[in-house]
């Protein structure tokens, strides 16, 4: 099975790395310092103590694919990126292809669907703690887990075989029954964490630890639920502590975020906190935590590289 990871950050990274040592076909599509690390010096995994590296292909645009020619699609790319990326996909995902997104945030799996055909996208949910301390070197912290979700209306099947096939390759991975609620199960967290870790410059342990910065935390996550519910989205009750539980093995997380900020890079806030606020006005719920920190966020990227051009 072709397989492309489109994105090969911290999770294409991993997951590539998770699959090629178990033997499948893979390509990784990345840009800039990134490209250049993984073409040059292969692509590092740092985990438990043990950095392993493996030499795979790497392209910069997929030019050189013939018609057709992929078969599978990890799509972890952030949401800025994503349209272009299922543009470029037209030419080459085979037309029994998959693309998976596993971005953060809302709409990706709509903007796919548009695009490619909504048989031909399963929606996903990567659990797992990484990041990149430089080009081309994974940090593995924690997990390794997706799950997976087909859009409404589309036969669930094809995204239950993947499933077996990721997890033969020592993927752990189920499929869920409402892929909406799955992704608005991932934003309670995320809308949360990711905004709180990047403005303060804190682990994910060290914001759950603080008692300030937990009750934003809280607040965020409660507005996040309050707003789902009023969309009419399946969250279970319990959401909000669950997740201000944080797992040993992954108190020393650093958000994407966090990572973008201290990068001087563009960050997720609109597909995260912006998806969420549109909902929000649409259903007239109050969300002055997630509007005061979607405001402090956004620009905190393009802001502090035009402070500190590099």
């Amino acid at each position: 099975m072709e397989t492309l990871i489109a994105g090969a950050g911290a999770v294409g990274g991993y997951f590539g790395f998770v699959l090629a040592r178990a033997g499948w076909p893979i390509t990784l599509l990345a840009r800039g310092e990134r490209f250049e690390a993984l073409r040059t010096q292969g692509l590092r995994v740092r985990s438990h103590g043990e950095e392993h590296t493996l030499q795979l292909p790497v392209v910069s645009d997929l030019a050189g694919f013939e018609e057709g020619s992929i078969d599978l699609v990890l799509a972890t790319v952030k949401m800025p990126d994503l349209a272009p990326l299922a543009a470029s996909l037209q030419r080459v995902l085979a037309p029994d292809g998959l693309v998976v997104a596993l971005q953060n945030g809302l709409g990706a799996d709509q903007l796919l669907a548009a695009e490619l055909g909504a048989a031909r996208v399963v929606g996903g949910a990567a659990y797992v703690g990484v990041d990149c301390p430089e080009p081309g070197l994974v940090r593995h912290i924690a997990g390794g887990r997706i799950t997976l979700g087909a859009l409404p209306g589309i036969d669930k099947a094809r995204a239950a075989r993947l499933s077996l096939h990721l997890e033969a390759a020592g993927v752990p991975c189920r499929v869920c029954d409402d892929l909406r609620a799955l992704r608005w199960g991932k934003l309670v967290w995320n809308a949360a964490y990711n905004p709180v870790s990047a403005l303060a410059r804190v682990t994910v342990g060290e914001a759950a630890d603080d008692p300030g910065l937990r009750d934003i935390l809280r607040a965020a996550m409660e507005e996040v639920v309050a707003v789902g519910r009023a969309a009419r989205v399946a969250l279970k009750d319990g959401i909000v502590e669950r997740n201000l539980t944080i797992r040993p093995e992954y108190r020393e997380g650093l958000t994407s975020m966090r990572q973008d900020a201290e990068a001087r890079r563009p960050n997720e806030a609109d597909a995260i906190l912006g998806a969420v606020l549109r909902v929000a006005a649409e259903h007239h719920v109050a969300t002055p935590t997630l509007t005061l920190l979607h405001a402090l966020v956004t620009p905190l990227g393009p802001a502090a590289s035009a402070r500190n051009p590099s």
